[in-house]
């Protein structure tokens, strides 16, 4: 799940539990912005809550969980539709990802990638779609 917006805190405990499944969070330290959670059934061998880079691991936008050979990194990517800035703090965002990444799989390493990439190219293109 992306954009939760909530620190598990600010939760009840069948939500950040639910089904009595594990769940892994992370926050942006801004309340109500941000955030990311995944649920499994089985506890993962390990979690990290970033790649590594303050910058972006603040905004609570990775939760990156390994289930045996398999590696999840569950992302909600920035929205660079405002321009300027955030345009450019993705653009960063995008560089910095593939960095952490092409090691690992250039070593053969098992990854899936999901989230909400926040990519659609017009908000009226995505609109035309759901229609």
């Amino acid at each position: 799940m992306q954009e939760t917006k909530a620190h598990v805190d600010q939760l009840l405990p069948e939500q950040v539990t639910p089904l009595n499944m594990k769940s892994y969070w992370t926050s942006a330290e801004k309340k109500g912005y941000s955030g990311v959670a995944t649920f499994v059934k089985q506890e993962s061998e390990s979690v990290e809550h970033g790649i590594g880079l303050s910058k972006f691991d603040l905004e609570g936008r990775f939760v990156i969980t390994r289930h045996g050979d398999i590696t999840i990194y569950n992302i909600y990517f920035p929205n660079g539709a405002r321009g300027g800035d955030r345009h450019e703090y993705k653009q960063e965002f995008l560089v910095k990802l593939n960095e952490d990444l092409k090691p690992k799989i250039a070593k053969g390493e098992q990854i899936i990638i999901l989230g909400d990439y926040n990519v659609a190219p017009s908000e009226s293109m995505y609109m035309t779609q759901l229609d």
